[in-house]
C-alpha cells in the first residue's frame, strides 16, 4: 500500500503524467492549510499529509490530492474550504487505497 513515507512513490509521482485535470505540485502550504481546516473526528485529523497535485479546472482549484499515512486514505482527494471546520464531514475527503484505483476513478 502506498504511504507518504514511501520515497519510491514520491519519486514515481515526480515523473508520472498526471491525468487531466491534475497538475503535480510540491506545496507544504496546502498541507498546512489542510491541517488548519481539520477538526477532531475527520479521517485525516492527526495524519501526516503532503500535497502532490491540484486541479487546474476553473472553479476547482480547491481540489487537492494528498499522500497521507492513513491506512484507508493513503491517496486522498480533498476539497479545501479555506476555513477552520467544526464538522468532521468537512473538508470533503475521499480516499484511494492504490494509485491504480485513483487512476481508474479519473477515467470515469
Amino acid at each position: 500500500m502506498p504511504s507518504i513515507d514511501d520515497p519510491i512513490l514520491f519519486e514515481y509521482l515526480k515523473d508520472v503524467d498526471w491525468p487531466h485535470p491534475w497538475i503535480r505540485i510540491d506545496d507544504d502550504g496546502l498541507a498546512k492549510e489542510l491541517q488548519r481546516e481539520l477538526c477532531l473526528g475527520h479521517p485525516l485529523y492527526g495524519c501526516k499529509c503532503q500535497a502532490v497535485a491540484y486541479s487546474e479546472e476553473p472553479n476547482q482549484y480547491d481540489d487537492v490530492i494528498f499522500l497521507t499515512n492513513h491506512p484507508e486514505y493513503p491517496i486522498a482527494f480533498v476539497h479545501l474550504t479555506w476555513k477552520k471546520e467544526t464538522s468532521p464531514d468537512f473538508p470533503f475527503t475521499f480516499g484511494y487505497k492504490t494509485w491504480d484505483s485513483f487512476l481508474a476513478a479519473q477515467s470515469v
